[in-house]
């Protein structure tokens, strides 16, 4: 979902699909030569997601 020069990407708070999506997102900036700002990026898991599933992916 886009707005502006926001956009809001969803997937799965597992392990693999996250790491899916920061390839994707790192083979972006190497294709488009846009870089995406990490000071302003951030995510947010469901209230129903084990908190073992917020610590791993923290640390990443």
């Amino acid at each position: 979902m886009s707005y502006a020069d926001d956009t809001i990407l969803f997937c799965s708070g597992e392990r693999g699909p996250m790491i899916k999506m920061m390839k994707i997102l790192k083979d972006y900036e190497a294709v488009s030569g846009q870089m995406i700002n990490k000071s302003k990026n951030f995510f947010y898991l469901h209230e129903k997601a084990p908190l073992i599933m917020a610590d791993r992916n923290k640390t990443r």
